[in-house]
């Protein structure tokens, strides 16, 4: 494959309802211009990148982008109190819920006038993205209790999906799930008592990255990122904790209605690779990636790898 053209970066601060989100937008030079009408019967190939708590989209994807080819337009937000988006007062404790984060990317991508486009979610952003599809498959083993949730905000379609160690896909094993889930609850706590504790966010790595081969250097760098915006690792780690505690039995279960793609890290816990694997076969034209030698923080160490694994299965869902 070859690049659709130059990509230029654009900025963008959009105000939706309870939050202002800030991010950027690549657009190709021979493609479809964001938020523009068209007459081409050929619909712009779009992707939107979500990222982890407490990290900036640009520092999550900026690496992954310069590889990724043959799409009109790749949207880059920051979750709103993340990187420089921010959540309004009026939000209250709404935003400490996965559905309040789906309903402002809903009117995001409503703003930026997105109805087709394909989706990437690495930790929390995979959580975030399984609960964008339409309907959010709430798959049980005893299929006479199938209740598939619809939003009326968005008429959007999601064309493929490409998952980097999302939160919400940790085992097959309910009660794991909800250990995890009050784990992060304390955690979560825990970050805004005590934001400036470098102590708390090596914590954090040791849990989502127990196998981590573990460098002073590294996990500075890793720290120092976090650190940032103590507050917004500390809110995703408990939304992520709640959504855990709520739909345990969902994401157990969930398998996706559209092709793509899942990445775990060599070195992440053998229950998650399990999980991964699951899903690789229950899902039509899924592919299942194991990054050897790669921890959580696989997205940062290994972009290229995942930017070309990304491109072979979304672009599927468009042909």
């Amino acid at each position: 494959m070859k690049y659709a053209g130059p990509m230029e970066r654009r900025h963008f601060n959009v105000r939706v309802a309870h939050a202002e989100i800030s991010g950027f937008v690549l657009v190709s030079s021979l493609g479809h211009s964001t938020g523009s009408k068209t007459s081409s019967k050929i619909p712009p190939k779009r992707l939107l990148l979500l990222h982890g708590a407490g990290v900036a989209g640009e520092l999550t994807w900026n690496y992954v982008t310069h590889y990724l080819k043959d799409w009109d337009e790749i949207l880059v937000p920051d979750l709103p109190g993340m990187g420089s988006s921010n959540v309004c007062k009026s939000a209250g404790e709404q935003y400490l819920e996965v559905s309040w984060y789906c309903d402002a990317l809903h009117e995001l991508l409503a703003h930026f006038e997105w109805s087709e486009y394909s989706i990437g979610g690495y930790s929390f952003g995979g959580l975030i993205a399984l609960h964008l599809m339409k309907p959010f498959a709430l798959i049980s083993h005893d299929q006479s209790k199938v209740q598939p949730q619809t939003s009326s905000k968005s008429e959007s379609k999601i064309k493929s999906i490409a998952l980097i160690e999302p939160a919400a896909l940790l085992s097959l094993d309910v009660s794991i799930l909800r250990e995890r889930g009050s784990l992060y609850k304390t955690l979560g706590k825990q970050l805004l008592i005590t934001p400036n504790d470098p102590e708390c966010y090596l914590q954090f790595l040791n849990v989502v990255s127990p196998n981590r081969k573990s460098d002073k250097k590294i996990d500075a760098i890793a720290v120092q990122r976090l650190i940032a915006r103590p507050s917004a690792l500390a809110k995703g780690v408990l939304t992520v904790g709640s959504a855990l505690l709520e739909y345990a039995h969902e994401y157990v279960a969930w398998h996706s209605s559209v092709s793509g793609c899942s990445f775990v890290g060599g070195l992440s816990s053998s229950a998650m690779h399990e999980r991964l694997e699951a899903l690789a076969i229950d899902s039509i034209d899924w592919s299942y990636h194991e990054v050897a030698d790669t921890d959580h923080g696989l997205i940062y160490t290994r972009p290229r790898h995942i930017a070309r694994l990304m491109d072979a299965s979304l672009h599927l869902g468009w042909n």
